[in-house]
């Protein structure tokens, strides 16, 4: 890190101030991985769980300056103001942008219980190294089964405390998933010694896409659907998980910039 960035860096962890927050990223690592439909499902899921969730949507378009491209709450239907769903969506191509985003996100994340991160490449290692926990969602093909462990063979480091978990999406069955986890947890103790925990299985239903098209959360059109079921019983799990320790909003940018020279292109 240059002494200029540095410098920044310090003076923005002064700026910020503490509070619990709890940071996921969500990372489809695949190359047939969308982790865009998950993160909004599972977004929504927690909000309905009386969660105040920030949704960060990060874009691998490169620009000049964050593109802060659209910031609204939202409630789910029927309850009362007890939870939120705020979404940010930023471009973030570079390290410079991790100073530009820890910006941005400060005042969202004041009054959110849980920051979840949607990252494609190249944000996708630097947000997973940033944040406490990460949920990998592995595709049931060859291709997306091999992409997870490459991903996590290029984060891992030993001195990482970092929790990681596994979810099948669009898996064709309880059982299947189940074996899908069972070869890439194997693998992972095996050649990285590293542990990995499974969150679950959505199952692949046509209604996933249907919901995508309405550009909605697919338990909103179809609330008793397979796959709205299996998003409240993932969030009811993660939330059942203690957390690793205290954490804030200055925690997770220091993580941020700390791993944006390393892990993305220079601005």
């Amino acid at each position: 890190m240059s002494e200029a960035l540095a410098d920044q860096a310090a003076g923005l962890r002064r700026l910020l101030r503490g509070g619990a927050l709890r940071s996921i990223t969500l990372v489809g690592a695949g190359a047939d991985g969308d982790p865009s439909l998950a993160t909004a499902d599972l977004a929504a899921a927690l909000a309905r769980h009386g969660r105040a969730v920030l949704l960060l949507e990060c874009t691998d378009k490169a620009t000049d300056a964050l593109d802060i491209g659209h910031q609204a709450e939202h409630r789910p239907p029927g309850e009362a103001g007890t939870s939120s769903l705020q979404v940010l969506r930023a471009s973030f191509a570079g390290r410079q942008d991790a100073l530009r985003l820890v910006r941005a996100l400060d005042p969202a994340a004041k009054s959110a219980d849980i920051l979840l991160i949607e990252a494609s490449p190249p944000a996708d290692l630097a947000c997973a190294a940033a944040a406490r926990e990460l949920i990998l969602a592995v595709s049931p093909s060859a291709v997306g089964i091999t992409g997870a462990y490459r991903f996590l063979k290029r984060l891992h480091h030993p001195s990482d405390r970092r929790r990681i978990f596994v979810l099948v999406h669009r898996g064709r069955s309880e059982t299947h998933a189940g074996r899908i986890f069972g070869n890439l947890s194997a693998t992972c103790r095996r050649f990285l010694n590293l542990s990995v925990e499974y969150m679950g299985c959505i199952p692949d239903d046509e209604r996933i896409e249907r919901g995508a098209r309405l550009s909605r959360p697919v338990a909103e059109p179809f609330p008793r659907s397979g796959p709205a079921l299996a998003w409240d019983a993932c969030a009811e799990r993660l939330l059942r998980w203690p957390g690793l320790g205290d954490d804030d909003m200055a925690d997770f940018a220091r993580r941020l910039i700390a791993a944006a020279p390393n892990t993305l292109s220079q601005s």
